[in-house]
């Protein structure tokens, strides 16, 4: 009622007012009306999934139905059951490795994250020859997770030598 404007309506009457009313009243019935119609399950012509059949319903399809005759269904849930299994394996995996080695856990985002060797130590702050040992850790981590071995100790970084200590 305030956004009626009686200037672009020529003039204000009762009959032009209700008229501005019918008319808003009717875009927002169209509006929830079109907004209904995209739900697919608000729409009057389609066919309800029921898991009952019966000689008088012959417009109903059973959920088993569908699955049996629909192999992009069948893909589907054979491809989310798969993300699932291995989204539970990576769960597993990560708890591995923070048993055996927590401190190779943060290249495991690193290489999620990033491309490259490179980019990956970047990331973490590291140097790169620190990151491809801790890389390289992982994969020895992960060959014993798939085979169930026993893990080997982690080696010590190697030290830099130089001229001087010859002497000492």
């Amino acid at each position: 009622m305030q956004t009626f404007d009686p200037h672009k309506h020529f003039g204000a009457n009762s009959a032009r007012f209700f008229n501005y009313i019918n008319l808003c009243l009717g875009n927002k019935f169209r509006t929830i009306y079109t907004k209904r119609m995209t739900n697919p399950l608000c729409r009057p012509g389609n066919l309800s999934l029921t898991t009952h059949w019966e000689e008088a319903d012959r417009d109903q399809v059973g959920d088993e139905f569908c699955y049996a005759h629909s192999s992009h269904l069948r893909k589907r849930c054979e491809r989310q059951e798969k993300q699932r299994e291995d989204r539970h394996l990576f769960g597993e995996f990560v708890d591995f490795v923070q048993r055996e080695d927590a401190g190779v856990v943060p290249v495991i985002g690193a290489i999620a994250a990033t491309e490259t060797l490179a980019a990956g130590a970047e990331l973490l702050g590291a140097t790169e020859a620190d990151f491809c040992r801790k890389h390289t850790r992982l994969r020895q981590l992960a060959t014993c997770f798939a085979d169930g071995g026993r893990v080997p100790r982690q080696r010590k970084p190697y030290r830099t030598r130089h001229a001087g200590w010859e002497r000492l």
